[in-house]
């Protein structure tokens, strides 16, 4: 999945927003900036907590592209950690699966994206509105998001993010509101009350349909579209997500805490290490 947040100068982002985003897509995250004429880039693999101090550090107010990652292709690594540099002048960060790149067991296709397409394109073709709309067709339903060094934000696919309400906070999917998805599994996905149905294994497809806690969707998009209705409504009943309560802070990593994950004052991927169950025997 991943999710890109851009977010333009002066809005704000909450830390239950960017830990949500890190519980959905935990396979590390990135953020760049302009300052001075100089791409700025930061990224972080293993620890949300690690990554907020970063976030606090270099937040500045200015214009920010951020990126969690939830791979599916490549290693778990810095390497294919977004944002991806094409020049010195330009970087970006891609939310999909770029289903026409080979499959590499080292590099993800975002990054064989940058090495085979974006870097042997020609000085300029950022402004060329036939290669960006031919791009937008390459990549099928991925996003991109590209930073410039002069701060420049421009993306292809845009269209299938959605703004906040102020249009000043850009998400390229809903994953920054609800802790939905922990772990890729060859094109389906597998959580706490996700249950996949007839996944498809020709060309990789998506799994055609699943269950959260007991109710069925068709498509992610279905399930987008629902989140849609709960985003901004206080007394949310599902255990996962409320947006307006605060179940406190993990003691040992710091992220956000879920309604279940309170009693203890621990989260579920921290419960579940050896060391925490031998503490509990």
């Amino acid at each position: 999945m991943c999710i890109i947040i851009y977010r333009k100068a002066g809005a704000k982002l909450t830390r239950r927003q960017l830990a949500n985003s890190w519980r959905n897509n935990p396979d590390g995250a990135g953020l760049m900036y302009a300052s001075k004429g100089v791409l700025v880039i930061k990224k972080e693999l293993k620890s949300f907590r690690r990554f907020y101090d970063l976030y606090r550090e270099h937040n500045k107010d200015q214009n920010m592209v951020l990126h969690f990652r939830l791979g599916n292709r490549g290693t778990l690594d810095t390497s294919n950690l977004h944002p991806h540099v094409v020049n010195k002048d330009l970087a970006f960060v891609h939310n999909g699966t770029i289903m026409d790149m080979p499959r590499d067991d080292k590099k993800s296709d975002t990054v064989l994206f940058n090495e085979k397409i974006l870097k042997t394109l020609p000085e300029g073709w950022q402004t060329n509105k036939a290669v960006r709309t031919m791009m937008a067709s390459y990549i099928g339903h991925s996003k991109l998001v590209f930073m410039r060094s002069n701060d420049v934000v421009f993306m292809v696919n845009g269209g299938k993010g959605h703004w906040n309400l102020e249009k000043n906070l850009w998400f390229s999917n809903y994953s920054y509101t609800q802790n939905t998805v922990t772990k890729w599994s060859g094109y389906s996905y597998e959580n706490k009350g996700y249950t996949p149905n007839k996944t498809s294994s020709a060309k990789g497809g998506l799994s055609k349909g699943f269950t959260i806690n007991g109710r069925y969707y068709a498509s992610m998009d279905a399930y987008d579209n629902e989140i849609k209705t709960l985003v901004g409504v206080k007394n949310v009943k599902d255990d996962t997500y409320d947006p307006y309560l605060d179940y406190g802070n993990c003691t040992d990593c710091g992220i956000e805490l879920l309604k279940h994950e309170e009693q203890y004052g621990i989260c579920d991927g921290c419960a579940t290490s050896a060391a925490y169950k031998k503490a509990l025997s």
